[in-house]
C-alpha cells in the first residue's frame, strides 16, 4: 500500500514538472513604439499607419524616452491603429495592455474604440477606462475589452484616446499596446524580455585551437545530431498526466493483491 501511495505522489510530480514547462503566450496583437525606425508610419496623405489622422495629438518619435511622444494639442486626442491582418477574434482576445507615461494628467479618463465586422466607430465599439498610474510614472496597465458589449467578431481596427479630457500642454509617451488572449497572459508579459533576445540563440566563440577544431569535426562527421525537441503543449500535459495516473494507479491495485 505504501509503494502505491508513493507512486501515486510520483505521478503528482510529473505532472507539476510538465505543467511547469508551459509558459505563457505572447501577444496576439502588438503595436511597438520602441523603435525609432518604426515606430511612426505615415502615408504620403499624413495618415497614421494606415488609418485616420491623429486627432489633437502631435505623434513623433523621442529619443530620450525611446518611444512614441504624444503632444496634446486640444480636446479629444486620440490616434488609430489598423490591424495588418484584421482578423482578431475579439472574444478570445479580449485583454489590452499599455505601457505608458502621462504628463500634467488633470482627467483619468481614457478610452479604447474600435471597428469589428459588425461595428464602425460609435460609442458601442468603445471601452473607458481609469488611468492607473501616478503622473510622470511609467505605468503598465490591463484593460479587459469584454466588459464593452461590442468587442465581439472581428476586430481590425483600435484607436487610442489616452485622455478622453485633453488639454493643451499635455503629454503622453507610449511603448507599446498589445492585446492578448488572457489576464494572465497580459501579466505575464515581460517588454523587455520580448525586446531582448533569448541568451540560448547567443552564437557560441569560435574555438581557437586547431586541434579543438579537428577533433570537432571529427566528432561531427560521426555524430547524429538530435532530433529537436518540440515545445511542450497543454494537450500534452493531460495526456502524461492520465498514464502516469493509470500506472500508479495500477500498480496500487497489483500491491493490494499481493498484501492480501
Amino acid at each position: 500500500m505504501k509503494k502505491a501511495i508513493s507512486l501515486l505522489t510520483v505521478a503528482i510530480m510529473v505532472i507539476f514538472t510538465f505543467a511547469l514547462t508551459v509558459s505563457a503566450a505572447g501577444p496576439a496583437v502588438i503595436w511597438d513604439f520602441t523603435d525609432s525606425a518604426n515606430a511612426l508610419i505615415y502615408n504620403a496623405d499624413g495618415t497614421y499607419l494606415g488609418s485616420g489622422t491623429p486627432n489633437n495629438i502631435n505623434l513623433a518619435y523621442d529619443a530620450t524616452e525611446k518611444c512614441i511622444k504624444g503632444e496634446i494639442i486640444g480636446g479629444d486626442p486620440y490616434f488609430q491603429m489598423p490591424l495588418i491582418d484584421p482578423t482578431l477574434q475579439a472574444e478570445s482576445n479580449a485583454f489590452i495592455k499599455v505601457s505608458y507615461k502621462i504628463l500634467g494628467a488633470t482627467s483619468p479618463a481614457c478610452s479604447f474604440y474600435f471597428t469589428t465586422d459588425t461595428i464602425s466607430w460609435s460609442e458601442d465599439g468603445s471601452m473607458q477606462w481609469a488611468i492607473d498610474g501616478d503622473d510622470e510614472q511609467w505605468t503598465e496597465q490591463i484593460v479587459d475589452m469584454s466588459g464593452s458589449a461590442g468587442w465581439a467578431g472581428l476586430v481590425d481596427k483600435l484607436r487610442y484616446d489616452p485622455l478622453s479630457q485633453g488639454e493643451d500642454g499635455q503629454v503622453i509617451y507610449i511603448k507599446y499596446i498589445a492585446i492578448f488572449a488572457s489576464e494572465a497572459d497580459a501579466t505575464a508579459f515581460d517588454f523587455t524580455a520580448y525586446k531582448t533576445p533569448a541568451a540560448a540563440e547567443t552564437t557560441a566563440p569560435a574555438e581557437t585551437t586547431a586541434a579543438v577544431e579537428t577533433e570537432a569535426a571529427d566528432t561531427a562527421a560521426n555524430t547524429t545530431a538530435p532530433a529537436t525537441t518540440p515545445a511542450v503543449q497543454t494537450a500534452d500535459i493531460f495526456t502524461v498526466s492520465i498514464i502516469v495516473l493509470s500506472m500508479a494507479s495500477a500498480a496500487g491495485v497489483v500491491l493490494t493483491k499481493k498484501s492480501k
